[in-house]
């Protein structure tokens, strides 16, 4: 019975992005959907926000970007084998190695030791940019 209200009524996103293993804990998700990480289609949701099969989901994870549809609900946590069949991916999108690595926006791909006051500063702006 719950699980038909589940297909009518959808889940809430923060809850069916913790089921699909996209992040670790539910606060996780709810503060990437309220930084803005998250849309459904061109609109950024809240976190109570319910989802439903056909949705397409835009997350901004740390080292990538993914376009998802929903394909089923999930309101409990499953393996990692049966969280892939809740979506499809539609486009995924790696960003470069600069972007991931701070210390090669810093302007030192292969740090040895501490960093220089220059190298941390610009490690420090390049942290405050990308939170």
């Amino acid at each position: 019975m719950r699980e038909e209200n589940a297909a009518r009524d959808g889940i809430r996103l923060d809850l069916w992005l913790w089921a699909a293993r996209f992040f670790k804990t539910r606060v996780l998700a709810t503060k990437a959907i309220n930084k803005g990480k998250v849309h459904i289609g061109a609109t950024r949701p809240k976190p109570s926000r319910r989802v439903r099969c056909g949705d397409v989901l835009s997350l901004h994870l740390p080292q990538k970007r993914v376009v998802i549809t929903v394909r089923s609900l999930a309101s409990r946590r499953k393996s990692a084998p049966e969280a892939i069949a809740l979506y499809d991916i539609q486009s995924e999108t790696v960003h470069q190695a600069h972007e991931r690595n701070p210390y090669a926006a810093a302007g030192n791909p292969h740090p040895k030791g501490r960093p220089s006051k220059q190298e941390r500063r610009r490690l420090i702006a390049w942290q405050r940019d990308t939170n």
